[in-house]
């Protein structure tokens, strides 16, 4: 980077960041929790996603009308 001499030199800069949002799912088997965990990374959040989400982890914890899964949601932002 050069510029005439008594000037600051300027740059032409993007400026941007990648946002990453994580959803986790953890098993409290123990104290502290150290059951099984499921996380899933995305470049957004929306209903759509979280509910292919929702779907994903019945599907890995084989969820079915005779084994039923209770979660809570954090409400976190």
């Amino acid at each position: 980077m050069w510029a005439p001499i008594g000037q600051r030199p300027t740059a032409v800069a993007l400026h941007r960041c990648a946002w990453r949002s994580l959803v986790g799912f953890v098993h409290p088997a123990l104290d502290p929790p150290s059951g099984p965990t499921r996380f899933y990374l995305a470049t957004t959040v929306t209903s759509a996603l979280f509910a292919v989400e929702l779907a994903a982890l019945a599907e890995a914890v084989s969820a079915r009308p005779t084994k039923q899964i209770v979660l809570v949601l954090d409400r976190a932002g």
